[in-house]
Parts: C-alpha cells; structure tokens; sequence
C-alpha cells in the first residue's frame, strides 16, 4: 500500500472522528470475539472467519491504523473496561472485516426517521 494513500486515508478519517464518533458493525463466530477478549496482548487485531459468522457486532470506532500493508480500525468494546485486560475495553479489527461504518449523527437521524 502506497504510503501516501494510508496517509490520506488517515487523515479523513480523523477528520470524520473530529466532528463526532462512528460506529462500526462486523461479523462474529461463535465464541471467537470472547477469546479475544481474554487476550492481554495489547496490540493483537482481531480476525474474524468470514464463512463462518453466526451473530453481528457493534462497536464505537476511536482510530485507523496500518500493520504491514493491512489496514485496520481501532474500536471501544461496549463490554467495558475490564474487557482485554490491558488494553482496558479497547480491540482492532482488520478494516477488510467492517461490514458497515456510520457517523453516529448520521445513523441516529437515520433511526428516527423509521421511529
């Protein structure tokens, strides 16, 4: 991945983060997001079986990061701080994996239209 490219994708996505939160929803299997949950390795991302999903996830998107040449997000748990231990509440997922990203203004003004 061309560097200046990860650059300007990470600064739009610190523009979007600057106005408010987003939200991001991805796939899970089975037990899979639990153990990792248990991990105490602060910087491990979070690598869900596509062909395997059997429930969704919504998590709060606090950042944007590049391991390699591979994009990932970085997102509070709504499990709370005791969630992966060091990392207190705090996992990555790789950005490949996010099936649905929205501002949360965006998505609430959403909701309420079918209210």
């Amino acid at each position: 991945m061309d560097p200046r490219s990860i650059l300007a994708v990470d600064h739009a996505i610190n523009k979007y983060l600057s106005v408010g939160p987003m939200i991001g929803t991805f796939g899970v299997y089975g037990s899979a997001f639990d153990l990792y949950g248990e991990s105490e390795f602060v910087d491990e991302i979070f690598f869900p079986h596509p062909s395997h999903w059997t429930w969704g996830h919504v998590v709060v998107i606090t950042g944007f990061g590049v391991q390699g040449i591979y994009p990932f997000w970085e997102f509070q748990n709504s499990y709370g701080p005791l969630w992966r231990g060091a990392a207190r509440g705090f996992g990555q997922l790789y950005a490949v994996y996010v099936l649905s990203l929205y501002m949360v203004l965006q998505w609430l003004s959403c909701m309420s239209c079918r209210l």
